[in-house]
């Protein structure tokens, strides 16, 4: 798949040569067990995913985006059959055509998704991407696609509800609401992790869980989101920094890190730190907006946003369709501009789209700034189920990391000093994940 929607892994020695859509079906294959990759430990702390050919084991590859594998006599050939390309601006045809042809485009692309003859479903966020995806989609009254579905956060809501309810009456289709409090997320977290190949801390993992769920109640066998629009149309913070500052390469570092260098030094104990005193930070070496639109496109989108639909919705045996990852959408993407993208705000030409179905009060809604689901859910109970997990003395971590660092992180985040909920968030997911690696068979 071009942008990495379905994984596939592989593994090869002299006498033969295993490839499987999930790691762990190339772990119990294989006649030895393979090792931990410090490597990626310290990736997926730092990026929050684990990027290149490289998995969480030294020995296991994954297949790229857009590239095939040719295997013959004993040799391995990579061979790309789509590659990203840098935005460039097609003068020859005009802003408004190209508007015009877009919303053509896309909503044929939504229409050939939702052509099924098994019910289906849609992931509503109330944002814009997952907004113009469901109405483009409702257009259609006789589809099997007809059944919203969202987040609803207790006990604080979040302004994300407020606008999935306008798009309830806009609809005119109830919306299927998922229920997370801080105990169901933690619970949720501890059921999940064994379905995920390597410890990805993304805490959005629960609710997609969450809602795959529901889905498979409601006896849906597909969904539609919206994932993907953000890193072809430009709807991150990091991204748009380096229109705005003149100092954008030291700034974007610091917005795409998950565990800060300065953290990552003090929390890592000295073994893990010499095999790590030569290793390059793909970040820090990025100076420009197209070299950073490469690395999330070809990065970041498969293995933290990709990854994390796929495990989660494949968890209750639902597929999930990305119609912003089409290859038509991403060619038509690449023929526009950074600045015409972006115009005067993020996602600025895609809003010009989506009114075509959507109302201003969607698409211009104010910007607000979602809460840092970690630290909600690392708080009152939740810190001594941290506790719990990360000071215990037979905890996987103690191999890698420096027990008093914890224990002040810890103490830290619980009496609010400074709030590292991301930090053990992620700290908690890898060693879940550690632990039900034993389970592996």
């Amino acid at each position: 798949m071009l942008f990495g929607v379905k994984p596939l892994y592989y593994y090869a020695n002299n006498e033969y040569f295993i490839f499987a859509s999930e790691i762990k079906a190339i772990y119990a294959a294989m006649d030895y067990k393979p090792e931990v990759d410090y490597n990626a430990i310290d990736n997926i702390l730092r990026y929050a995913f684990n990027p290149g050919r490289d998995t969480i084991f030294y020995e296991i590859k994954k297949v790229l985006p857009g590239e095939q594998i040719i295997v013959h006599d004993g040799n391995i050939k990579f061979e790309r059959y789509w590659e990203l390309k840098p935005n460039r601006d097609y003068k020859e045809i005009n802003s408004k055509d190209k508007i015009e042809n877009f919303r053509e485009l896309i909503n044929e692309i939504v229409k050939e998704n939702t052509y099924s003859d098994v019910k289906g479903g849609f992931f509503l966020s109330g944002g814009l991407d997952s907004s113009i995806i469901t109405a483009i989609a409702m257009q259609n009254k006789n589809s099997n696609y007809n059944i919203p579905i969202s987040i609803r956060f207790l006990p604080y809501s979040v302004d994300d509800e407020k606008y999935v309810n306008i798009l309830e009456k806009d609809f005119e289709r109830k919306v299927e609401w998922v229920y997370i409090t801080p105990e169901i997320a933690r619970n949720s977290l501890e059921e999940l992790i064994k379905f995920i190949d390597e410890p990805l801390e993304n805490p959005t993992h629960v609710g997609t869980y969450l809602m795959s769920k529901r889905a498979k109640e409601l006896g849906l066998k597909t969904v539609i989101t919206g994932d993907g629009a953000d890193e072809l149309f430009i709807g991150y913070e990091r991204q748009e920094c380096w229109l705005k500052y003149k100092n954008a390469k030291e700034i974007y570092p610091s917005l795409s890190w998950k565990i800060s260098k300065k953290e990552m030094e003090l929390l890592y104990n000295k073994d893990l730190l010499e095999k790590l005193k030569n290793k390059k930070c793909i970040p820090e070496s990025i100076s420009n907006m197209q070299q950073a639109l490469h690395y999330e496109r070809s990065e970041r989108l498969p293995e933290y946003h990709n990854m994390r639909l796929d495990r989660m919705t494949m968890a209750h045996g639902i597929e999930a369709k990305v119609p912003f990852q089409d290859y038509r959408i991403a060619d038509y993407s690449f023929k526009l501009s950074i600045e015409e993208l972006m115009k005067s705000t993020r996602k600025g030409w895609l809003k010009e789209v989506a009114k075509a179905w959507l109302s201003d009060e969607i698409i211009y809604r104010k910007k607000s700034i979602f809460p840092s689901l970690p630290n909600e859910w690392i708080a009152d109970s939740g810190i001594k189920w941290c506790k719990d997990i990360l000071l215990d003395s037979n905890s996987k971590i103690n191999m890698y990391f420096c027990k008093n660092t914890l224990e002040n992180l810890i103490k830290e985040h619980s009496t609010n000093k400074v709030k590292h909920g991301k930090e053990l968030w992620a700290l908690i997911v890898l060693e879940l994940w550690l632990r039900n690696l034993q389970n592996w068979k």
